[in-house]
């Protein structure tokens, strides 16, 4: 039962986000959900993390925080040109 509920309220907290998020930056975010999983099956299931994947998850994070800073300075840069056009 929870395997059909919980990502049918994933799914609809990503429509949800489309309204005020780039798509481009929600697709990133599912990038989380491995580092999620990780992060609960050692604390829920008692599973040990090696070394390659917490390098592996801080490469995927340091990717995700390197993606949304281009977007944001890409944003800002959209906006200093249209407020410079006027």
């Amino acid at each position: 039962m929870l395997l059909a509920i919980v990502p049918t309220i994933a799914h609809v907290i990503y429509n949800f986000l489309l309204k005020y998020v780039n798509s481009a930056t929600i697709s990133m975010s599912v990038l989380f959900e491995p580092k999620g999983a990780t992060i609960l099956a050692a604390i829920l299931l008692g599973e040990t993390v090696v070394g390659l994947q917490i390098a592996g998850g801080f490469f995927v994070l340091l990717g995700v925080f390197l993606f949304l800073l281009q977007q944001r300075k890409a944003a800002a840069n959209e906006s200093y040109r249209a407020n410079n056009i006027e």
